[in-house]
């Protein structure tokens, strides 16, 4: 019932009261419509009055907006011209121009603005929000596309999550993909790649099951699959790439077919091209490695300009400067920092560290051959032990052993403090703490016992076996002293054999002597051309030529 009506002017009309100025028609208080708002003949405005499980509770605004809408259609609510016009779907709402307006079966769907889903038909269970996001999807479903183009191309594909500006807008048929950021995805045609960060991913066309997030991570991959690029730039030329894992900002950053590579720190493995089934782990780790293959690499700086290959180095520093040096095993922060050459094994901590030009040489312990030039097939185990060493062929074990040694070869050198201020020295095997101390160049000698031989300076050609045997050579050249204390005082004498227990324990000079038997001869000095055979021979003589003498206590 109208309570109230006034016609004042020219086709004013107020219900309720006089029309207010300026107004065609003024009401006042609520205005209840059955049927739908009209506009030049065109459907504006319609809210069905009906809802049951059948049909009803729809709303639509805006011209053409659902205007074909089915009288089964339930739940959906339109905005904008041509919004859902021919919807038979349910529980669906659609925002701007043409939003939705191909959707027939779709239901559950959420489009908001131009084109947003404008050529939906049945897909379901989507949200689309952006103009023109998911424009071209038909029946895909489960999709959710955040950013004005975002998912534009989509056709068929499902379970898809595209969120920014043009995030995915060229895939028509993928599924699986989640995009996070303006471009990420742009070219993609993969499935079930995971992308985060500007232009992400950006060149990806049919690679599939990647990760990418950061920055440009993955930014070149084409057909790569199974790569997991986390930082900005990581991975950033991979074009075809396989089952890399690159973490950290510019990891991998050059990388274009080197596949099956793990490289987890900034700038990890940053220059590696072809490089594949390489570990580098710590910031910097394989910087320069470019076509490397099967390195491990563990540690800040780590190898961080080699470019070999099957290499193991572990410790912050290890192999830094190695350049093409292959198959080498380094363990220790420094080890092997500057050594260039293949098939060394060094442990330590600086092991090594300084050294040049060795070859298939094992350096164990800390700063043990830190400063070497060169070597080939040596074995060096003590802490700094042979750090200047430049011969090969050499076995030495011990701590502080050789330190002045450099031209050495083919030494067997084992026990602490051994050889400590040899220069040069070959074919020798010391073997006991505190053994040629003095010597400078000696050849061709074996030392074996505890201070044997410890004071010789002799060029070598001796025999010194047990504890202190020739303890006390000092230029006595060709001498053989086997047994404990041996040959202890000799200084000058030479080519004197003697073995026993302190036999030829006090000959000083005495040259040309046999004595064998324990304490053969002990007390003789100066005495030469002398046979002692016996235990206790020939005790009381002192400085006796020419003598044979047979016997125990003879």
């Amino acid at each position: 019932m109208v309570t109230a009506f006034d016609a004042v002017g020219q086709d004013n009309v107020g219900i309720g009261g006089a029309p207010r100025s300026g107004f065609k028609l003024d009401v006042r208080g609520n205005i209840n419509a059955d049927g739908r708002l009209l506009l030049y003949g065109r459907n504006v405005l319609r809210s069905d009055s009906i809802w049951n499980s059948t049909f009803g509770g729809n709303v639509t605004l805006g011209t053409f907006a659902g205007a074909n809408m089915a009288d089964t259609a339930l739940g959906n609510s339109f905005f904008g011209f041509n919004s859902g016009q021919a919807t038979r779907g349910h529980d669906n709402s659609f925002f701007g121009a043409n939003a939705g307006v191909a959707n027939t079966l779709g239901r559950s769907n959420v489009f908001m603005g131009r084109g947003a889903g404008e050529l939906n038909t049945s897909g379901s269970n989507n949200v689309f929000m952006g103009a023109y996001s998911g424009f071209s999807n038909t029946t895909g479903t489960g999709l959710v596309f955040l950013g004005n183009s975002a998912g534009n191309a989509n056709t068929t594909g499902i379970s898809n999550t595209y969120v920014g500006a043009n995030a995915g807008s060229s895939g028509a048929t993928t599924s699986f993909n989640t995009f996070l950021g303006a471009y990420t995805g742009l070219n993609n045609r993969g499935n079930g790649n995971t992308f985060l960060g500007h232009v992400t991913g950006q060149s990806n066309t049919t690679g599939y099951d990647n990760v990418f997030a950061g920055n440009n991570a993955g930014w070149g991959n084409t057909t790569g699959y199974a790569n997991i690029y986390v930082g900005a730039n990581a991975g950033y030329t991979a074009n075809t790439a396989v089952m890399n894992t690159f973490v950290g900002n510019n990891a991998g950053r050059l990388t274009t077919t080197g596949s099956y590579n793990t490289f987890l720190g900034n700038a990890a493995g940053e220059s590696n091209t072809t490089g594949q089934s390489n570990t580098f782990l710590g910031i910097g780790a394989g910087y320069g490695n470019t076509t490397g293959n099967g390195n491990v690499y563990i540690g800040d700086a780590t190898a961080n300009q080699s470019t070999g290959e099957s290499n193991t180095y572990v410790g912050t520093f290890s192999g830094f400067q190695t350049g093409t040096g292959s198959y080498n095993v380094m363990l220790g922060r420094g080890a092997g920092a500057r050594n260039a050459d293949s098939s060394n094994t060094f442990l330590g901590e600086y092991a090594a560290g300084n050294a040049t030009g060795l070859k298939n040489v094992i350096a164990i312990g800390r700063g043990v051959a830190a400063n070497s030039t060169g070597g080939l097939s040596n074995v060096f185990i003590g802490n700094y032990s042979a750090p200047t060493w430049t011969g090969n062929w050499n076995t030495l074990i011990g701590a502080n052993t050789a330190t002045l040694m450099k031209a050495g070869a083919s030494n067997v050198i084992i026990g602490q403090s051994v050889a400590n201020v040899q220069d040069s020295g070959y074919r020798n095997v010391y073997i006991g703490n505190n053994i040629a101390t003095s010597q400078r160049r000696g050849n061709n000698s074996i030392m074996i016992g505890f201070q044997a031989g410890a004071n010789d300076t002799t060029i070598g050609n001796a025999l010194f076996i047990g504890y202190q045997a020739g303890r006390n050579n000092l230029g006595g050249i060709l001498n053989s002293f086997v047994g404990y204390q041996a040959g202890f005082s000799n200084t000058q004498g030479f080519r004197n054999t003697f073995v026993g227990l302190q036999t030829g324990l006090n000959n000083t000079t005495g040259s040309w002597n046999t004595f064998l038997g324990i304490q053969a001869g002990v007390n003789a000095k100066t005495g030469n051309y002398n046979t002692y055979v016996g235990n206790l021979a020939a005790i009381a003589d002192t400085s006796g030529n020419n003598n044979t003498i047979i016997g125990s206590r003879a």
